[in-house]
């Protein structure tokens, strides 16, 4: 199943729970790649990302309700790359070397940690323009919105 399995940020897990721009992008990313792997604050922040929309109205009560179900049955499906010190370390060396947000870093380092540092070959599923250019530059095969 490795060939079916891809490393997917925060920003390309959202959109196959909520309707988003890129939500249609998302789901033909997912035929293709249905064995994600996310990074373990990717349900924060998902849940995060509903809230938000909530607060400002470009979600109603139902759509939220159903986006917290589809990320429920979708985390059921995903492998997690746990924290643990060795990642925080690696983010910590990201933070230096690439203009990245801090849980921008964790996601890359997140990614890192399951290719095991190897990411050739490796897809990671990104549609935040920034972290996808750090993925590209440290040799993941970044696929965006």
């Amino acid at each position: 199943m490795r060939d079916k399995q891809s490393f997917w940020d925060a920003s390309a897990s959202v959109p196959l729970c909520i309707y988003q721009d890129s939500s249609q992008r998302a789901r033909q990313i997912f035929r293709k790649y249905p064995d994600p792997v996310v990074w373990w604050a990717t349900l924060a922040e998902a849940r995060s990302a509903f809230a938000r929309a909530a607060r400002v109205e470009s979600a109603d009560a139902n759509e939220h309700a159903r986006a917290l179900r589809r990320l429920h049955a979708l985390s059921n499906s995903w492998r997690e790359v746990d924290p643990v010190n060795a990642l925080r370390e690696r983010a910590l060396q990201l933070l230096d070397s690439h203009p990245l947000r801090t849980g921008d870093a964790f996601q890359l380092a997140a990614a890192l940690a399951w290719c095991n540092e190897n990411p050739r070959h490796r897809v990671f599923v990104c549609f935040d323009d920034r972290l996808a250019t750090v993925a590209e530059d440290v040799g993941f095969k970044v696929i965006k919105a």
